[in-house]
């Protein structure tokens, strides 16, 4: 299920679509990154709610993040996975700050 394409680089925090969870045991998110400023901040993570609108809680464990260098975070890929969703909906947070963090793309992938 894709959520986010082409986030041009910036500092706002963004949230992705929601993503129904029902029928599967895991949600994989993988954020793909273009080209990031040096010193550009990230923290990805996976919030959980159980009717997909409001109540939206951090799953402890389920995050990542960075602070970029001159070219270690360019063009790359970081994902994190829930297993046995807590929650029916999940979504992805974005937070980016510092410097422009340049998203390419957002992907959530569903499994059993």
């Amino acid at each position: 299920a894709a959520t986010t394409y082409t986030l041009a680089g910036g500092t706002t925090d963004v949230n992705s679509a929601v993503i129904d969870t029902q029928g599967y045991m895991e949600a994989t998110f993988l954020w793909i990154f273009g080209d990031n400023a040096d010193t550009a901040t990230f923290t990805g993570k996976i919030q959980g709610s159980a009717d997909g609108s409001t109540g939206w809680t951090d799953i402890t464990g389920a995050t990542t993040s960075f602070t970029a260098g001159a070219t270690n975070t360019g063009n790359e890929m970081l994902a994190v996975a829930v297993t046995s969703p807590l929650y029916r909906y999940v979504r992805a947070v974005s937070e980016r700050g510092a410097a422009n963090t340049a998203l390419n793309g957002l992907l959530c992938v569903l499994g059993n």
